[in-house]
């Protein structure tokens, strides 16, 4: 849609997105799997949701405002999903590891 819409995608990582891979990268084993929970379990699929909820309410493209309705509902479903895996138990690792 991005193409058609004469939209330029992005080709690199913004610095947002490097320094949450690098703060990841500091981690192995269940910290790894617990940051990793935290971060896109649970920040991303809020940030997901925040976005399209408002391209929904108050875009101007009814494609791009269809869009975001449409997949509401998946992102929810998967922020639940990410804040039932962030209360199971994650075996823990100490940073070298």
């Amino acid at each position: 849609m991005a193409n058609q819409k004469g939209i330029t995608t992005p080709t690199t990582l913004s610095p947002k997105y490097q320094a949450a891979i690098a703060r990841l990268s500091q981690f192995s084993g269940g910290d790894f799997d617990q940051a990793y929970k935290e971060e896109a379990g649970i920040n991303l699929h809020t940030e997901y949701f925040v976005v399209q909820r408002r391209e929904s309410q108050l875009g101007q493209d009814s494609d791009l405002q269809a869009f975001a309705t449409k997949n509401i509902p998946i992102t929810l479903r998967h922020l639940q999903m990410g804040q039932r895996l962030l209360t199971q138990a994650t075996p823990r690792s100490s940073k070298g590891n």
